[in-house]
């Protein structure tokens, strides 16, 4: 794309139908953004399905700038900040923000989002830490972590295998007869058959 076919996409948004968005759109059309190219939302920035930003996002081009009047027109969570950067970066596009001279292109803006990045990229390293605190908590407490075994030791099911093994009856065999794998039962008796009988005969 020519530097001529890159334009300019405004966004504006208002809280709610009380306020005006006049002012918004007023310094957009004075940088020689057209009516056709803004496109706006009237409710609270906490809302994810917000179709005039979403219309905008989806306008833009590499090369395009989206124009905001201040960055939180944009998000009010760093969720939704992060998503929204990763699209505009995605695109090759950029963003700017006439009252605060915000711009993603020069080395301060991308400044700014590297270290927002990085904030974010922290608390989800934290969040993780913290999952794996709970998760050692639970098993200092005995609670026992992971998938339920197939053959609960001492249930019915888990007898008949045992009796079958003892009795000399071939592990693909017990498998087909119980509809599980052959790995289920090994896991359930370690060293199979020959350990049982060696157990069975010191007890």
């Amino acid at each position: 794309m020519t530097a001529t076919n890159m334009k300019l996409i405004g966004y504006a948004r208002v809280s709610s139908d009380d306020q005006n968005l006049a002012l918004q759109l007023s310094a957009f059309m004075g940088l020689g953004i057209p009516e056709s190219q803004i496109f706006t939302d009237t409710h609270s920035g906490k809302h994810d399905n917000r179709l005039g930003l979403k219309q905008a996002l989806s306008s833009l081009e590499k090369g395009d700038t989206l124009v905001v009047w201040k960055l939180d027109r944009l998000w009010r969570s760093a969720k939704q900040m992060l998503v929204t950067f990763d699209h505009i970066a995605a695109v090759g596009a950029n963003l700017h923000s006439v009252t605060e001279h915000f711009d993603m292109a020069t080395p301060i803006g991308k400044f700014i989002i590297t270290v927002l990045g990085g904030v974010a990229e922290y608390e989800r390293a934290i969040s993780v830490e913290r999952t794996k605190a709970g998760l050692a908590a639970a098993k200092e407490r005995g609670v026992v972590l992971g998938a339920k075994p197939r053959l609960p030791e001492g249930s019915a099911q888990w007898e008949s295998v045992r009796r079958m093994l003892l009795a000399g009856i071939p592990g693909h065999r017990i498998a087909a007869f119980h509809g599980i794998s052959q790995a289920t039962i090994y896991k359930s008796f370690p060293g199979g058959r020959k350990t049982l009988r060696n157990s069975d005969c010191v007890t």
